[in-house]
């Protein structure tokens, strides 16, 4: 990601939407597929802002095939002068000085689905997922549950999804956190995130970057 990049996805080259919002209490930010998440998955080192931000995704194709190519959070209005990859502390100094231009340390997804959400969060959904499962041990939690608030999701606004629907604002049942949840470019992969920072040093942005436009 670099400044030109985040300009086309997020200045007016390509559609922009805001597809949720993002609830951050404690400022350790996790971005992850929403089936792969345990107790303790590690948050990126770097800290963010606490508060309740708009989540933007950039939109690229055309009518019932459109992809979701990049989404951004802006903790600060301002633009970012500069990009960092969110790293999570397991990556070592060789293994990062060993990579090469276009490479990257990114996220894993295996459910065709990305989510944003804090450690406050991460714990409030675990919950949640839990005891959904134990009160419909015959029902699968994507398809019973989930997948109703993406078909929702497109009912609301389906000029920028597929009719299965590409984005939900979850909102965790007896809480107040917001955590988007959305599709993954093509499918199953690994992701990069970055991290923007101002002219001041301090950071003003989180970019997730799915297709390089």
């Amino acid at each position: 990601m670099n400044i030109e990049k985040f300009s086309k996805y997020f200045n007016g080259d390509y559609d922009n939407t805001v597809i949720s919002k993002l609830s951050i209490s404690d400022g350790n930010v996790i971005v992850a597929d929403p089936f792969g998440l345990y107790a303790d998955f590690p948050p990126y080192t770097q800290k963010v802002p606490i508060g309740e931000f708009n989540v933007t995704a950039c939109i690229v194709g055309k009518e019932s095939d459109t992809r979701i190519a990049a989404v951004n959070v802006q903790f600060v209005d301002c633009q970012p002068a500069r990009f960092e990859m969110a790293l999570d502390g397991s990556e070592s100094k060789e293994d990062i000085a060993a990579l090469a231009e276009g490479e990257f340390f990114g996220f894993f997804v295996d459910a065709g689905l990305a989510a944003i959400l804090d450690t406050a969060s991460l714990k409030a959904y675990l919950d949640f997922e839990s005891e959904w499962c134990n009160n419909n041990p015959d029902k699968n939690i994507y398809d019973d549950f989930l997948g109703k608030l993406f078909a929702k999701s497109y009912s609301n606004a389906p000029t920028f999804q597929r009719s299965c629907g590409d984005y939900i604002d979850f909102i965790i049942p007896g809480t107040y956190y917001h955590i988007p949840i959305f599709s993954s470019r093509y499918g199953d992969g690994v992701y990069p995130v970055y991290f923007g920072y101002s002219k001041e040093n301090s950071i003003c942005s989180m970019s997730i970057l799915f297709i390089d436009v």
